[in-house]
C-alpha cells in the first residue's frame, strides 16, 4: 500500500472497527472458527437486498430484505477513523479523554478532534498444517490528535515532538484481533516496532510540569459495535460488528503507560473506506 500513511488507532485512537460480538448459545462443543473479513457496509436502494437496517451495519434486520449489506474488502485499502458525528444519535463529536499521573500531578487532556487512516488487508493465514483462515488486519495506522488541551494542571499546554501546541500524533500502530472466536472480541492498538506510541511534551512559563515530556507506550483495546449474530443458508453462525470502535481503558488495566504510570483513555471513532463507506467485520463458525 502506498500513499500517505498519517493519523489511526488509539482512539482508534483506527480501524477498522473490528469486532466485539454477541454471546453464542451454550452448545456440546464450541463452534470453529472460520476467520474473520472486513467489509463495507453498502446501501442497497431501491432493491433492499440486504441483511442491516442502517448505514454503519450496526443493526440487522431481515436477512436478504433490508437496505444495507455487507461487501468483502478485496485489496489492501485504506481506511479512515474520525470522532466527528459519534454521540447522540450521529450529531455531535465524543472527546477524547486521557488521564494519568505526570510529574506526580494528577493530569487530564481532553483532544476535540482525533483523525486516523491505516492501511486494511483481508488475507488468507495458515494458523495449523493445511487449514487457512481469513483473517483482517491493520498496519501503517497513525493517528493525530487536534485541539488538545490540558484540563488540569492549570496554564499548561501539550503536544507531541514537531507538532504545534494542541497537536499530539502517534508513532504507527498496528491492530490485532483479540479474544477471536470468543464473546469479548477486541481490537488491540500498539506500536509496530518496540517503542513508545507517541511523547507528550508539555510547556507553559506557569505551568507545574513545564519541560516534561513523558513518553506513551503500551496499547489501548476499543469494541465495535453493532454486535449481532445470524445463521446463514449453510447453516454457518455469523457473527458481525459494525462501524463504531469505542475505547474505554482504565488504569486498573495497566495496559496504557504514560510516563511510566498507568493511565486511562476514552475514545470514540467511526471508520470507513478512504472516500467510501463505513467498515464493518463478520466471524464464521461452524456449529
Amino acid at each position: 500500500m502506498t500513499g500517505r500513511r498519517a493519523l489511526a488507532g488509539l482512539s482508534l485512537l483506527c480501524a477498522l472497527a473490528f469486532t466485539a460480538f454477541s454471546a453464542v448459545s451454550a452448545s456440546a462443543a464450541a463452534p470453529t472458527t472460520e476467520g474473520t473479513t472486513a467489509y463495507t457496509c453498502v446501501d442497497t436502494a431501491p432493491t433492499n437486498n440486504g441483511d442491516f437496517t442502517d448505514a454503519h451495519c450496526n443493526t440487522t434486520g431481515t436477512t436478504g430484505a433490508s437496505r444495507f449489506k455487507h461487501v468483502a474488502i478485496t485489496e489492501t485499502t485504506e481506511v479512515t477513523g474520525t470522532n466527528e458525528k459519534t454521540k447522540n444519535s450521529t450529531t455531535e463529536k465524543t472527546i477524547v479523554v486521557l488521564e494519568a499521573t505526570v510529574g506526580g500531578i494528577a493530569t487530564k487532556l481532553e483532544a476535540a478532534t482525533v483523525d486516523s487512516i491505516c492501511s486494511l488487508t483481508n488475507r488468507k493465514t495458515e494458523k495449523e498444517p493445511g487449514k487457512f483462515f481469513d483473517e483482517a488486519t491493520l498496519s501503517e495506522c497513525v493517528l493525530t490528535y487536534t485541539g488538545v488541551s490540558v484540563i488540569n494542571p492549570s496554564n499548561c499546554t501539550v503536544h507531541s515532538p514537531g507538532q504545534v501546541a494542541g497537536t499530539v500524533k502517534t508513532a504507527k500502530l498496528m491492530g490485532s484481533q483479540v479474544g477471536a472466536g470468543t464473546s469479548s472480541m477486541s481490537v488491540k492498538f500498539e506500536p509496530e516496532t518496540p517503542t513508545e506510541i507517541t511523547k507528550l511534551e508539555f510547556a507553559g512559563g506557569s505551568c507545574a510540569i513545564n519541560g516534561v515530556a513523558p513518553t506513551v507506550n503500551g496499547d489501548a483495546s476499543g469494541t465495535p459495535s453493532g454486535q449481532s449474530e445470524m445463521t446463514n443458508g449453510a447453516g454457518h453462525l455469523t457473527r458481525s460488528s459494525g462501524a463504531i470502535l469505542t475505547f474505554n481503558v482504565t488504569k486498573a488495566q495497566a495496559t496504557l503507560k504514560v510516563g511510566g504510570q498507568n493511565a486511562a483513555l476514552t475514545s470514540t471513532e467511526t471508520f470507513k473506506k478512504v472516500g467510501g463507506n463505513p467498515i464493518g467485520t463478520t466471524e464464521e463458525f461452524i456449529p
